[in-house]
């Protein structure tokens, strides 16, 4: 498997950083309950499938803020977060793959960047709370800790996203 590298001028990025674009906007969640007969059995066991809205998915890449409402988390409830748009690569970053050439030389081979909305910030009216969000058009990952929650958000491939309460006793 070839090593994935972010540089800048040679240098590693840490995962911070806010992407200047447009506005901020209020938005339902691109994420939302899966409609399945199962569903409410998983969400009592702290888990709930969940389904990508494409198009409000599409709304929020080129915003700076946006405030996501109703995104669930377990059985009957479901959160509004306030999020801004984060970044881990800058316009000069190079992404590449190390690869071995035939004569065992190391190679750089420069990638695409992904096509991937990174969100990062809080639960409105909750102080102790945090919210990482990947999203792209296959799926979701990301963790939310929601004062003393912690919900981790998963896609599989071949199945809907998930989003699973970690800190329930089991």
């Amino acid at each position: 498997m070839p090593l994935i590298i972010i540089t800048a001028l040679g240098m590693l990025l840490p995962l911070v950083g806010t992407r200047a674009m447009a506005s901020s906007e209020v938005l339902q969640s691109p994420l939302n309950r899966l409609d399945m007969r199962r569903s409410t059995k998983l969400e009592v066991a702290g888990v709930v499938p969940l389904q990508l809205d494409r198009e409000q998915l599409d709304r929020i890449r080129d915003l700076e803020h946006v405030t996501l409402l109703d995104f669930p988390v377990e059985f009957g409830q479901s959160l509004d977060l306030h999020l801004h748009r984060r970044e881990i690569t800058r316009p000069w970053s190079r992404i590449v793959s190390m690869r071995k050439t035939r004569d065992g030389r190391i190679k750089e081979v420069p990638l695409d960047a992904p096509d991937i909305v990174l969100l990062g910030g809080t639960v409105i009216g909750v102080e102790d709370s945090l919210v990482s969000l990947a999203i792209d058009d296959t799926g979701v990952q990301g963790y939310m800790k929601v004062g003393t929650h912690q919900y981790i958000v998963a896609t599989k491939p071949g199945f809907p996203p998930m989003i699973y309460r970690t800190d329930l006793a089991g």
